[in-house]
């Protein structure tokens, strides 16, 4: 008996052990820079202000901020926190010069991340709240601590958070794929197209896969995700919201973080 007991001791042990082996945590930091068609901007006084001040200076990239991010990914189950901060020239523009976002669900399955609560909070405004049960199928909005609507949930949906790490340590899409996502206000589906490329990274040329959002609508952003070939790790990311706001923001990985293989 007493060696029954010994051997589901060690059996439990090497589980926990082999748990904690999977667990992976890292912060990554990126940089963010704009590039502002300040004839478009002008329908947004606030960024025309600045387009115009700062355009000549930089020659039409300007340096706006960055953002790091903390992640804990298991095998089944995973959490972001991701805290942006304008760079100092432009925090007296902008209304707002932080953002904090959490995104928590599950992982694994070689599938991408499901999110089950995404919050949202910008310098001292509401902080915008999103659970999903997928149990009852339903997706409640919440602004400042109050609900705004519940919506159905039609789809395994992703997050902005969350955006980014979707395919980490999961299969990268070969074809076309379609990810449903909320930004804490709706969910919206995007389409993917996959496509090779390469990143430039403190001397390195890596190898990745160039994921890129078709557009159906003039307005529709459009989005480009780069991701490590070998394992999904997001190199960069690009918003072009030029058509609507006349920017476009492009977020790039400042170092690769010490990751288990």
């Amino acid at each position: 008996m007493k060696l029954k007991y010994l051997i589901c001791g060690a059996m439990a042990a090497a589980a926990a052990v082999s748990g904690q082996a999977q667990t992976v945590n890292f912060s990554a930091h990126y940089d963010i820079s704009a590039a502002v068609d300040a004839k478009r901007a002008k329908d947004h006084p606030d960024m025309a202000r600045y387009a115009e001040k700062m355009i000549g200076m930089f020659g039409g990239a300007i340096p706006v901020g960055g953002v790091t991010d903390t992640v804990a990914l298991t095998p089944t189950t995973y959490r972001i926190t991701s805290s942006g901060k304008a760079a100092m020239a432009i925090s007296t523009v902008l209304p707002g010069d932080t953002l904090v976002r959490t995104s928590e669900g599950t992982a694994g399955g070689g599938a991408y991340l499901t999110s089950r609560r995404f919050s949202e909070t910008r310098g001292n405004g509401q902080p915008r709240l999103v659970t999903l049960d997928y149990g009852q199928k339903i997706a409640a909005y919440y602004k400042g601590g109050k609900i705004t609507k519940r919506e159905a949930i039609k789809y395994r949906t992703a997050d902005v958070a969350a955006l980014p790490y979707l395919f980490y340590k999961q299969p990268l899409p070969k074809a076309e794929t379609t990810i449903a996502a909320t930004d804490g206000i709706s969910t919206r589906l995007m389409s993917f197209v996959p496509g090779k490329d390469v990143v430039k990274l403190g001397g390195a040329t890596i190898p990745a896969v160039k994921l890129t959002r078709k557009a159906y609508n003039r307005d529709d952003a459009m989005i480009e995700l780069w991701l490590r070939e070998s394992d999904g790790f997001p190199l960069r990311v690009r918003l072009d919201l030029n058509a609507k706001y006349g920017v476009v923001f492009d977020q790039r990985l400042t170092a690769l973080p010490a990751l288990p293989r």
